[in-house]
């Protein structure tokens, strides 16, 4: 007690050594005689003037100083704790003193112990003491939005279709399978260091490299041997020496597993062992794309295996290697690590031999053998495998504020005041900027003045006009195309196959294919000029097919193109090509623009005008793969009449993943003619 009385620390000072409980027991024997006042204070130490005051129903107000808060706003302040952390937003005890403050100045109400109406330190843990059945303060895990974004429809969804397969199969053929990261950092421990070290270190190598190993179990705990993955050309004999027995070596360029190592997974390691048990299997496992192949999927038809896999971003609730038994041996992998780098050829290696790793993973095994079957159990169980129950997940899932919460409208305003603006972070403007080369001498650095100053540069330039695409550029042993002058305002130029008055630009073919033919580009003598292109081959070895671009209707007159290439002796494999211009093109069309001689789809955005000339705004896609898929920041610009090849067909666009893939069927997206015009 002198202690506490030479600290004074606030809230230590002890009101009372008794419970309420205690006190209204005395009460009650007092007042049926059966103790005195003296008695109950020498047997339970409440005073005497207390024992006075309560029956004479005296000082019944709480002890101590007065709360600053009513219970109902209290109360409020815990229901809203309670639903942002709900919602995946949990608040600190400083948001929580922030929020307070706000609510206290949107009320005009002043807190005399409160210093500018900002609870102090001490107002925030003696709140978590008086509401310690609710409330508590614990390190919060990190998630991801896109395993947040698993719901409870998807993993009912999930197990309507997961109770049909599992259905009647024994517990030993329901198999769980997934490839886990053995780093080569050891684990950390708490070591005695001089009171007062800034920087407590230990002298212990350890490296980033990692050894990926699969391991698989069915639901009556019984584990596969370990697959080792290792990074690697050649497999060499000391790898697996001192391996657990059955263990079995694959190597990659990159160390992680591919589709041709989980082949040879499924078909020689865990078909001979799932095929001792007879009846169905279920094999269930994530989504990764490595572990989906047909030559797997098309074993398992034969061998009757049901290859399930589950929700994307899930596996933290539905796997069960990874919810039950992954925990514990990656504690006994750093422990038997630490131990190893205390060894005097432990201190002496940066990083861990191959050679050691199956020796090391062999002591891990052994270390945790007496739980890893009954964790693994326990996985099947906790995820809602074996036996099959949703509700185990579901109730792990963030749970909403189902029932509207009594509180009163300030704080519920408060509340979404920090949510909107005080948790609002300057970090949301940080945007990926353009990249481009810095005209700066080899050698001399570079400010960050200067910089801005080139990037104003570029935005002067860019907002001067719209950008037309396309230009003249020279490039030495290509073949030429002969481009006419475009004609002016009411001035018509007639159809002719001459070069006269024409500019000389480049035509630059793929090198993937055969190349070399002859490609003519005719104007017809309609009055609006528009392009007829002809690709023949005249002096190639291989006949080459005909390309045909015929324009019937197009009010702006498009050159004419005249490509010739002799020097070349391959051929282009192109099958025919029909441009089908309209009259104009309207906003939302698909269309095939022409950007530095390259074909590009879009949409039409915005039309526009300018010395009697359209211009069509369009949104372009980018190649992915061999696909098209809209860019991550729009590439929209302003281009000519004449650089509008064509219309799109929405019939041939196709979306060919969930990821924005799409598929076009367009001839001229697909020919590998490019043309620098």
């Amino acid at each position: 007690m002198s202690e506490l009385r030479k600290k004074k620390l606030p809230g230590t000072r002890p009101y009372k050594s008794y419970t309420d409980a205690v006190l209204q027991q005395v009460l009650e024997d007092i007042k049926a005689g059966k103790i005195g006042h003296r008695q109950a204070e020498r047997e339970y130490g409440i005073p005497r003037n207390t024992i006075r005051n309560k029956l004479k129903r005296c000082h019944e107000k709480a002890i101590g100083r007065p709360q600053a808060f009513t219970e109902i706003e209290e109360q409020s302040f815990v229901n809203h704790v309670i639903t942002c952390s709900e919602f995946g937003m949990p608040l600190s005890m400083c948001d929580v003193r922030f929020i307070i403050k706000g609510y206290l100045d949107s009320t005009n109400t002043k807190v005399p112990q409160f210093k500018n109406n900002l609870p102090g330190v001490d107002w925030g843990r003696l709140f978590l003491k008086r509401h310690k059945a609710e409330l508590g303060q614990r390190f919060a895990s990190n998630i991801s939005r896109s395993r947040a974004q698993v719901s409870e429809d998807m993993v009912k969804h999930l197990f309507v279709h997961l109770e049909k397969e599992i259905e009647g199969v024994l517990p030993c053929n329901i198999y769980n399978y997934d490839e886990t990261g053995f780093h080569d950092v050891p684990s950390k421990k708490k070591l005695l260091f001089r009171r007062g070290s800034r920087h407590p270190e230990l002298i212990l190598n350890s490296t980033k490299s990692c050894f990926t190993t699969m391991f698989c179990g069915n639901a009556l705990g019984e584990f596969l041997p370990p697959y080792v993955i290792l990074k690697g050309k050649q497999k060499w004999s000391d790898w697996l020496k001192g391996a657990p027995p059955g263990t079995r070596l694959n190597v990659t360029l990159h160390g992680w597993i591919d589709q041709d190592v989980f082949d040879d997974w499924f078909e020689n390691h865990f078909l001979p062992f799932a095929l001792k048990h007879p009846g169905k299997k279920v094999l269930i496992g994530d989504n990764m794309s490595a572990h989906l192949t047909l030559k797997t999927l098309k074993l398992c038809t034969e061998n009757n295996i049901s290859f399930v896999m589950l929700i994307p971003n899930s596996t933290h609730l539905l796997q069960p290697l990874d919810v039950a038994y992954f925990s514990s041996l990656k504690s006994n992998w750093r422990k038997i690590l630490y131990d190893w780098r205390q060894t005097r050829e432990g201190k002496r290696c940066v990083a861990l031999p191959k050679s050691l790793f199956c020796q090391l993973l062999k002591f891990t095994l052994d270390m945790g053998e007496p739980t890893a079957s009954s964790n693994l159990v326990k996985g099947f169980l906790t995820t809602g495998i074996h036996p099959i129950d949703k509700d185990k997940v579901i109730q792990k899932l963030p749970q909403y504020a189902k029932e509207a919460l009594q509180i009163t409208d300030n704080v519920g305003e408060c509340f979404k005041s920090f949510i909107s603006e005080v948790r609002s972070s300057d970090l949301d403007k940080v945007q990926r900027s353009r990249k481009f080369k810095l005209p700066i001498e080899p050698g001399r650095s570079v400010s960050v003045e200067e910089v801005e100053t080139f990037y104003d540069k570029k935005i002067l330039c860019a907002r001067s006009g719209p950008k037309t695409r396309g230009g003249v550029r020279k490039f030495p042993g290509r073949c030429k195309v002969i481009k006419p002058n475009r004609p002016r305002e009411g001035e018509h130029i007639p159809c002719t196959s001459t070069s006269e008055s024409r500019d000389v630009v480049d035509v630059c073919v793929s090198s993937t294919i055969h190349a070399g033919p002859t490609m003519l580009l005719e104007d017809c003598t309609s009055e609006h000029a528009s392009p007829t292109v002809l690709m023949e081959d005249s002096t190639c070895e291989h006949a080459s097919p005909t390309v045909l671009m015929e324009d019937s209707t197009c009010e702006y007159a498009s050159p004419t193109v005249l490509i010739e290439d002799c020097t070349s002796d391959t051929i282009i494999t192109t099958s025919t090509v029909v441009i089908n211009r309209t009259d104009g093109y309207k906003v939302n069309d698909y269309v095939i623009v022409v950007y530095d001689g390259h074909t590009f789809p879009g949409t039409v955005t915005c039309i526009a005008e300018e010395e009697n000339e359209l211009l069509y705004k369009v949104k372009c896609m980018a190649t992915s793969g061999g696909y098209w898929r809209w860019p991550d920041h729009p590439d929209e610009i302003f281009y000519r009449a004449c650089d509008v090849i064509c219309k799109i067909p929405p019939c041939n666009i196709e979306p060919v993943s969930g990821r924005g893939h799409f598929k076009i069927n367009e001839p001229l997206l697909l020919s590998k003619v490019v043309l620098k015009i």
